[in-house]
């Protein structure tokens, strides 16, 4: 997929940007979520300085992507640990006969 570049516009402040994989409309969505989780925050907040509210939104979407991560890290641990018990259960029920 080529990478264009889209014009966005979060709280009033036109961007062009350009993200590696996703669509013009992928990108305008995220824009819009970005907006919205900034106008969450500076309801919640009563911060109205624009730079504030970014570094805000910023830290809100780190801490949701590492909390992903750590879902994804231990559904997989979980998977790999039941795996390993299928596996055990297998070669415990196939043993070769003498």
């Amino acid at each position: 997929m080529l990478n264009e570049k889209v014009d966005i516009e979060i709280r009033r402040y036109k961007l062009t940007v350009e993200m590696e994989g996703l669509t013009p409309i992928e990108i305008n969505a995220l824009a819009g979520l970005v907006g919205d989780k900034m106008k969450e925050i500076e309801k919640d907040s009563n911060i109205v300085d624009t730079y504030k509210l970014a570094l805000l939104t910023a830290l809100e979407f780190a801490g949701e992507v590492v909390r992903l991560k750590e879902q994804i890290d231990n559904q997989k641990r979980l998977e790999d640990r039941k795996m390993d018990e299928m596996i055990v259960a297998l070669q415990n029920g196939v043993e070769p006969r003498s």
